[in-house]
């Protein structure tokens, strides 16, 4: 084994030395019949406080979820909104969580005046007509609202599309703070060009957040539209995963939805019955997927393919990691330089997750919890092992300290009752003491 590297002062977070899994469900709001996806922003998920100019160049998922295609910017504003994995989205249809963007105020005297910006660009909306835009907000003050401008570029110059509260929000000035979906804005048929932009300016004092842009168009033609991304399932071979969902909208179609799961996964309309196949309505519905009990152990990336006479093909991207039933000693050194197959990530509480990362030619698996306002408790897990009996185990690693912190929020332990799925904590667990990196920059190499 080699390297779990934490970066962050965390509170309650773990290593553990065996097997779980879990999955994620997600369900967002489907757009009205008539109306077609032109895209979704959800923002990715942000391991920290990161600058627009930065985030673009990140790796799935902390950067933006639409980065092959669209750019993003400041919109000319003075200054640039940044993004945050603090205060995410949640309480409104479609609350994706995870990132958001930041319009914040500066400190000082030029906070009264001061404009922060935040844009996306080059939206193919030529052939659209009736453009609708939605976003989830949220309102960061309890006794006022924010000065907003939500705008268009038609090709030449910014035009506003709405910058008074009435026309952007239906909450009043005394709401409590929190997230709220804004009013749906129309745009104008000028809007309707390739390159389209779309930029969001806060000026004043009083500070938002904004998530979840969503732009529609009306379509007479067949469509079908996942409304979200799975995120990469996790089993042990042998044993189906629990079950992930995803919202599919369709318009204009004359007949079902036929969702063909690859080889390895399984479909279903309604979470019980699950098999190579599903079928949704002619307005969409929700779709389950899940790993197979017949999965082969390895990595897996494919997709299931949404299909309906006359609509083009849809492919759904699936990633799965199908752990095997046991590992056999001598194990590793694992250099994490490609995969972190087959460790797993499981998150109890708190955003903060275990990720592969590469820094400076090293490869490590990191966590960094720094701006989060909820406790971190994640696991990172490998295993099950097969132990020769009667002979001594003995597991080595390095662990850097990159913050300060309290030494006790990361430990070592090791369960022989786990099954290998579900939550950790439902099993027994000991912890084994190790050595610990004494100042922040400083590595420490443990045997245990």
């Amino acid at each position: 084994m080699k390297t779990p590297l934490p970066a962050s002062p965390l509170r309650s977070w773990r290593l553990h030395l065996a097997a779980a899994c879990t999955a994620l469900c997600a369900t967002f709001a489907t757009p009205g019949f008539g109306q077609a996806v032109v895209f979704t922003e959800n923002m990715g998920v942000p391991t920290g406080n990161t600058a627009i100019t930065n985030y673009v160049t990140g790796v799935a998922s902390a950067t933006f979820e639409n980065v092959a295609t669209l750019t993003y910017g400041q919109g000319g504003a003075a200054n640039a909104a940044d993004v945050r994995n603090t205060s995410a989205s949640t309480g409104y249809p479609g609350a994706s969580g995870g990132g958001n963007i930041f319009f914040g105020t500066a400190a000082g005297a030029s906070a009264p005046t001061d404009q922060r910006g935040f844009s996306i660009g080059s939206i193919n909306a030529a052939d659209k007509t009736s453009l609708q835009l939605t976003y989830g907000y949220r309102k960061d003050s309890g006794t006022a609202l924010p000065s907003f401008s939500v705008d268009y570029w038609n090709g030449s110059a910014w035009v506003t599309i709405a910058n008074t509260s009435g026309a952007l929000f239906n909450e009043a000035a005394n709401a409590t703070a929190g997230w709220y979906l804004a009013k749906t804005l129309s745009l104008p048929a000028e809007a309707q060009i390739d390159g389209l932009q779309i930029r969001f300016v806060k000026s004043g004092s009083v500070a938002l957040r904004i998530d979840d842009v969503k732009l529609t168009a009306a379509t007479t033609t067949p469509t079908i539209t996942p409304v979200a991304n799975l995120t990469t399932f996790s089993t042990l071979a042998g044993t189906a995963s629990p079950s992930q969902s995803l919202t599919v909208s369709a318009v204009n179609l004359t007949a079902a939805i036929t969702a063909t799961a690859p080889t390895g996964f399984q479909v279903s309309a309604d979470n019980v019955v699950f098999g190579p196949t599903a079928s949704l309505p002619t307005i969409g519905g929700t779709l389950y997927a899940r790993i197979a009990a017949s999965a082969v152990s390895g990595e897996v990336s494919s997709s299931i393919t949404l299909s309906s006479p006359g609509a083009t093909d849809v492919a759904v991207p699936v990633t799965a990691a199908v752990r095997p039933t046991s590992l056999a000693l001598p194990y590793g050194p694992d250099t994490f330089v490609t995969t972190s197959f087959p460790w797993y990530s499981y998150t109890a509480a708190g955003t903060a997750n275990w990720t592969r990362t590469t820094l400076e030619g090293n490869s490590f698996m990191q966590i960094n919890g720094f701006s989060s306002s909820v406790p971190a408790n994640a696991w990172l897990i490998l295993g099950p092992f097969s132990f020769p009996a009667a002979e001594d185990i003995v597991a080595t690693f390095n662990m850097q300290k990159a913050f300060s912190g309290p030494d006790s929020e990361l430990n070592l332990k090791y369960s022989t009752d786990f099954s290998g799925v579900g939550d950790p904590a439902a099993a027994t667990w000991t912890t084994v003491p190790f050595a610990k990196p004494t100042s922040v920059g400083s590595t420490s190499s443990s045997t245990v």
